[in-house]
């Protein structure tokens, strides 16, 4: 499951790292309708990066025993949104780095332990990494699909 976690941040880095600033911003919406879950998603490539490195910064405090703040309950331990797409490419490189160097430091007896995740359900550490993980999957699928749309809309015009 670890490599398959680090395989799935490998992706999704791959996934952004060639987009543009002009693909990464369109169709943000400065109006996007706010969800529970949904921290720094404005319709744009750049919101779901944005999102992704939220969650998985969340998530790390946990593998490392700590208590996890909720990026929606604590935006002060975020970047601000607006940030340049440069830098949300780098946020979600060195929090996916720091994420990778992590998973490697855990025993096998650590992915049994339990945390609280942000409903106050317990968790394990396991089901947390396969949670981000799936994260990572669910949202590269969505930016390649609008990377497509992107790429359509500039045929037809």
């Amino acid at each position: 499951m670890i490599s398959q976690s680090k395989k799935a941040y490998r992706s999704f880095l791959q996934e952004i790292e060639t987009i543009t600033p002009q693909e990464a911003l369109y169709h943000r919406h400065p109006h996007w309708p706010p969800q529970q879950w949904g921290i720094g998603q404005d319709g744009s490539i750049a919101g779901i990066v944005y999102h992704v490195a939220a969650w998985k910064q969340a998530a790390l405090s946990l593998l490392r025993g700590e208590d996890a703040l909720s990026p929606m309950e604590h935006p002060e331990t975020l970047p601000p949104p607006s940030i340049p797409w440069p830098e949300v490419c780098n946020w979600y490189r060195e929090i996916g780095t720091v994420w990778c160097n992590q998973l490697e430091k855990l025993h096998e007896s650590d992915l049994d332990r339990s945390c609280l995740f942000f409903d106050d359900k317990p968790i394990t550490l396991s089901e947390l990494i396969s949670e981000i993980m799936l994260h990572d999957v669910q949202h590269a699928s969505q930016i390649a699909y609008l990377r497509q749309h992107l790429r359509a809309e500039e045929i037809t015009r």
